[in-house]
């Protein structure tokens, strides 16, 4: 049993480490990376046909990539160019990069602020006030996402409750998810947990807690920012270790301006895929050592019991 729970407990160091490196571009070889190493090999192969028979010469890598900097400068510009909102348009927040560390060629850092869709309420938390009664909750109607609906890439079901529909259509429904955005967590040890609310299930609106965020599908994938809000560099920022201080709540405007690696669109992708593929080979192994655990437990109980009935 004891050997069991230092594989669960290596286990929950290696899906950290995963998303750690992952975030980092250290889990799958970089866009950048590929396009320098074609051009190397094309120009291997040119010089290796200069100095033999063949007559081929040099014909340079055409193909290129937009770079997570490109990215976020052309989404800038569609924001600007497609306010539609009141009043002036305003700048999202921007990261401040004083401290940071570097990101792997062709990243760039960005914040929410910026890889949020354009409308407004893409970013928002729950409902403060008197507006939030407990006496319209309802066996029945509109979920309500509380803190602990909402765990490290999952959303959870358990414990249900429910607003009165005609409530929610009235006064909730600019608090509301409808499939595929964000749920991040304001309090909680730590803050800061992310999930997807799933598509095809019907609204569900956000306490206060809660924080919604409606990704631009342009910018980020909705899987990668997940990734990267549930990893322990995203976990610093948004404790406040990453500046050297503590706090236990983040707060709407702390995340707004939260730093986020910004790959290219392909480079994330590829990271989607490989960080699903391992954590899933993870939750294969929990599921089979929670197994074996009890299993364990319930032979003890039978060795205990048969100790002391005189059948050991």
């Amino acid at each position: 049993m004891a050997a069991l729970r230092r594989v669960q407990a290596n286990l929950k160091r290696y899906r950290a480490a995963v998303l750690k490196a992952a975030c980092e571009g250290r889990l799958v070889p970089t866009e950048a990376e590929l396009h320098d190493s074609e051009l190397r090999r094309q120009k291997d192969e040119s010089t290796r046909a200069e100095t033999g028979s063949s007559t081929s010469s040099f014909i340079p890598h055409t193909s290129s990539f937009e770079s997570g900097e490109a990215l976020l400068r052309r989404i800038l510009e569609e924001r600007r160019k497609n306010w539609t909102g009141r009043g002036k348009y305003k700048e999202p927040a921007i990261p401040d990069t004083a401290n940071l560390p570097p990101v792997p060629e062709g990243w760039t850092w960005a914040t929410p602020d910026q890889l949020s869709d354009f409308g407004e309420g893409a970013i928002c938390a729950g409902p403060f006030g008197t507006i939030f009664k407990a006496r319209d909750f309802r066996p029945v109607g509109v979920p309500i996402v509380f803190l602990r609906h909402v765990a490290p890439g999952r959303y959870l079901t358990h414990k249900p409750g429910f607003m009165d529909g005609t409530i929610w259509e009235q006064l909730f429904r600019p608090y509301s998810v409808f499939g595929g955005e964000l749920l991040i967590t304001k309090l909680g040890e730590p803050p800061g947990i992310c999930a997807i609310y799933p598509e095809g299930i019907g609204p569900a609106m956000v306490t206060p807690d809660v924080m919604k965020m409606t990704p631009n599908p342009t910018a980020a994938l909705p899987k990668f920012l997940m990734h990267y809000f549930n990893s322990q560099i995203a976990r610093d920022f948004a404790t406040g270790v990453a500046f050297g201080t503590t706090r236990l709540r983040l707060t709407l405007p702390i995340f707004r301006a939260m730093a986020v690696p910004l790959p290219p669109l392909v480079d994330q992708t590829r990271i989607v895929a490989e960080v699903e593929r391992r954590l899933s080979v993870a939750e294969e192994l929990e599921a089979l050592l929670a197994a074996n655990l009890q299993r364990a437990t319930r032979l003890r109980q039978s060795i205990l019991k048969k100790a002391f009935t005189g059948e050991l």
